[in-house]
């Protein structure tokens, strides 16, 4: 979709070496989009979890073979390119691990 990095509704999911990537396609009426690139980052609009790459014209992509630390919030950012060269770019809601299970209550039987 579009610029979401306004936007505080965070996300969370307890796998720490697994994200889903899924965005609307971008509108260029004059060229046309050629390529999008995808990374992920510690902070909006950065690549240094996972570095800037080209996927296409694809409009989604299944990420594994990295390391997310365990209560860090990371996002998720496309940038659409268009025959021109022009670029634009969005970012998503923040997703946060957490891979820690609730503590356990104490059970009791009156």
């Amino acid at each position: 979709g579009g610029d979401r990095c306004g936007e505080t509704d965070v996300v969370y999911q307890a796998s720490n070496s697994h994200l889903d990537l899924s965005w609307s396609k971008f509108v260029d009426n004059e060229t046309g989009v050629d390529y999008y690139e995808y990374a992920i980052g510690s902070s909006v609009g950065l690549g240094d979890v996972v570095n800037f790459t080209s996927i296409g014209v694809e409009a989604s992509v299944s990420l594994t073979g990295f390391r997310l630390r365990d209560r860090h919030t990371y996002y998720a950012t496309i940038i659409a390119y268009d025959f021109a060269g022009n670029s634009v770019q969005a970012t998503s809601n923040p997703v946060t691990v957490d891979s820690t299970p609730p503590s356990s209550g104490l059970v009791t039987i009156a």
